[in-house]
Order: structure tokens, then C-alpha cells, then sequence
């Protein structure tokens, strides 16, 4: 039995996202599914101003590209074989979904995009990737909008969070983030945490794949906390200890991340699945030391 609360999510169309709309739609009332419309490669690569660090960081940008066009073992290839080792199944039980509530849009951030969502008298909007949204469309649905961030906040917040922090050495950081939305990149309060389990075998793909489950049970939760009319507030981030755009993974990254996975070093990170939620706390900020504990 699907519970009484309208349910738009945004998200894009890899297997990953398919898995995530297919578990949220059969346990709540989804009414729309909006799939921001990919830029082509040429405006993908203006809209991301490669040039805006420098001639050196632009070089070595272009040179990952190569990179991971060409090498099998690359961060690229790996993500394609995780996204069908994790979620194959979940393309054709996408389609299970009336495509009538599934929408191709331009942007989430223009007028018949807000106007979908009132007049599908949506309560809640969910997001997973797609796009960042603007104040109009944040603002539009009757309750509240949340997003799954696929990074531990605030330790690594913008993108490719989660290779950063295995690049880095630091696969215990690995995990995502559950908040509410602002217009503020990954900035709204925190909802909750997830730590995916770490085992001797994983990689930065798979710990992201774990992250994409793990996504499901942290939504889970909050939206029937909603449907209960239970008071969503969270702890407020403040500033991210680390933020990183699309720019800041380069060849340089690629090999960090080449020889901490070649070194299988990770061996001494392992760890049980850990959930936490904050979303009832009232009063109260969030505890940088208890959260280095979590992952230490």
C-alpha cells in the first residue's frame, strides 16, 4: 500500500537512478518523474568553464577525458561496470512506471517546470543528480524539497565527492548526505548520514553504488516522517570543510585513485553499514567531533 502524500522526483536516466525512482515510486505516491534534458557534449564542456583555473588545470582535465576514454581500469569504465553489476535489473523494472508521470524537461529551473509540480499539487520533490535547482523550483512544493548528496557533508561537498575521498586516502569518508534544499550547493540543513560498508573487495564505484542504496533507506525514513506530519528541521552545516567541482578531477586525481586501489590499501578501512539521522533535532548544530568519530 503506497502512502498519501504527492511525490515528484528529479533525477537522470543511468541505471543507478532507475534503481532509485523504481523504489521510491512502489512505496509512495509518485506523481511525477522529471528528467532534466543532458546538454550535449560540446555545451556540457562550455558549461563548465574549463577554462576558468588556468591553461595548467584545463590541460589536465582534458588529459583525464583521454584518460578515461581509453583505459579500462579508468574511474569512467569502473562506473559502467558497477552501474550494470548494481542495478541491471532495475532498467526494465523501471518501465514498469506509467510513463504518463515520467516528463523529459529543458530545466527543472524554468515555468512549466514549477507549473508541473502545482499542478500535480506535488508535497514533496526528492532529488538524485539531475540538476541544481533554483528558488522557484525549490520553493514549489507544498511541504518541503530534499536531496541525496553523494558525499559525507560537510567533510566533502560538490562533486565526485565520493572518488575525491578514496583518491584522497580516505575511503572511510565515503558516504552521503540527506538534506533539505537551499539554493546553496549541498549547503541545506542535514537530515541524515550514510556509511556504506567497506570490505576488502570495494572500490570508489562500489562504495558509490552502496551510497545509491543507501539513498533509498535514508529517504525511506524522512518521507514517512513527513506522512506522519513529524517536523523536518535538521542541523545546519555551515561552511564545507572541502568543496570540489567538476574541474578539480583531473589526471592528477586519476592517478591518486589508480594507486590507493592498486595498493588495496583499503583492506584497513573496513567497516559495518552505518545509518544516522538527525531530522527531529530541534536546537541543535551539527557535532564535527562526533562525526569524525563515526568514520575513524
Amino acid at each position: 500500500m503506497k502512502h498519501n502524500m504527492r511525490v515528484a522526483l528529479v533525477t537522470n536516466k543511468l541505471p543507478h537512478h532507475k534503481f532509485w525512482a523504481y523504489m521510491l515510486w512502489k512505496k509512495f505516491d509518485v506523481k511525477l518523474i522529471l528528467h532534466p534534458r543532458n546538454n550535449n557534449f560540446i555545451e556540457r564542456i562550455k558549461s563548465k568553464r574549463l577554462l576558468r583555473k588556468g591553461y595548467r588545470k584545463f590541460m589536465a582535465k582534458i588529459l583525464s577525458f583521454v584518460f578515461n576514454s581509453l583505459n579500462p581500469s579508468s574511474l569512467q569504465n569502473s562506473l559502467n561496470r558497477a552501474e550494470n553489476f548494481f542495478f541491471t535489473d532495475y532498467i526494465d523494472k523501471y518501465d514498469e512506471i506509467p510513463e504518463k508521470i515520467k516528463k523529459d524537461v529543458s530545466t527543472v529551473n524554468c515555468q512549466s517546470s514549477v507549473e508541473l509540480i502545482n499542478d500535480n499539487k506535488i508535497d514533496v520533490i526528492c532529488f538524485l543528480g539531475g540538476e541544481i535547482a533554483k528558488k522557484d523550483f525549490i520553493d514549489s512544493p507544498r511541504k518541503i524539497s530534499l536531496n541525496y548528496h553523494s558525499g559525507f557533508s560537510p567533510f566533502y561537498n560538490g562533486s565526485k565527492t565520493i572518488f575525491h575521498s578514496v583518491s584522497d586516502s580516505k575511503p572511510n569518508y565515503s558516504g552521503g548526505t540527506l538534506m533539505a534544499i537551499n539554493e546553496k550547493i549541498d549547503g541545506g540543513n542535514i537530515l541524515a548520514h550514510y556509511l556504506p560498508s567497506i570490505n576488502e573487495k570495494d572500490t570508489a564505484t562500489s562504495l558509490f553504488m552502496k551510497g545509491i542504496v543507501g539513498s533509498v533507506k535514508l529517504y525511506y525514513v524522512i518521507l514517512i516522517s513527513i506522512i506522519k506530519n513529524k517536523q523536518i528541521l535538521g542541523l545546519p552545516q555551515g561552511k564545507p570543510l572541502k568543496y570540489v567541482t567538476n574541474l578539480d578531477w583531473n589526471i592528477l586525481k586519476d592517478i591518486q585513485l589508480y594507486k590507493f586501489e592498486s595498493s588495496r590499501s583499503i583492506i584497513n578501512f573496513t567497516r559495518k553499514e552505518k545509518i544516522i539521522f538527525y531530522h527531529l533535532n530541534k536546537g541543535k548544530t551539527l557535532d564535527l567531533n562526533y562525526l569524525e568519530n563515526l568514520v575513524s
